[in-house]
């Protein structure tokens, strides 16, 4: 089983893309790539996941999305619990 960073990288790969070609293509900084990339960023909002899905025009493994929405989840529904 493998993550958001690794389904990135190995799909940008796969399609012969560099980060900022994925980037442009999926409206996201190369930066914000970047970031999910090296792990900096372990989820994402759905728009992204969207945005990078139809860039990359492939399906992640459901276990990718569901690390990918259910840990921003946890963050914010711990976020909320403070205040």
């Amino acid at each position: 089983m493998f993550g958001l960073q690794e389904w990135v990288e190995r799909s940008r790969i796969k399609r012969g893309l560099t980060q900022d070609e994925l980037a442009e293509k999926a409206g996201l900084s190369r930066a914000m790539i970047n970031r999910i990339e090296t792990g900096r960023v372990a989820t994402v909002s759905s728009l992204t996941l969207t945005r990078l899905v139809s860039a990359l025009r492939l399906q992640p493994p459901k276990e990718v999305v569901d690390q990918a929405v259910s840990d921003r989840r946890r963050k914010r529904d711990r976020r909320s619990k403070k205040n």
